[in-house]
């Protein structure tokens, strides 16, 4: 894993320009905010692999999180699967198809 320090709206599209190769097969989300948590995904999401796991820390319990992944998904029109572990409502996921 690589450590980028800065807020994570103003780090992440350059991090992304200069990583454009970048495939992602695990993307463990846990921001709290809803914009961070959205930017994260805009730019993120599109790198996951197909069968690759999106975690998802803390939605369905704070605002910001469950807000910014909602916000995401209707933008580009998907509404996905989030599924929950048997033990825990929290983390829950997501498997892009």
């Amino acid at each position: 894993f690589e450590l980028i320090a800065g807020d994570i709206t103003k780090t992440l599209a350059k991090y992304i320009k200069k990583n454009p190769n970048l495939k992602i097969s695990l993307l463990n989300i846990d921001i709290d905010f809803v914009e961070s948590t959205f930017c994260s995904l805009e730019y993120l999401y599109p790198r996951v692999s197909k069968g690759g796991i999106i975690l998802l820390d803390n939605y369905g319990a704070f605002h910001g999180d469950t807000m910014g992944v909602d916000l995401y998904f209707k933008k580009i029109k998907i509404k996905p699967l989030i599924k929950y572990f048997s033990f825990t409502s929290r983390p829950c996921y997501i498997i892009k198809k």
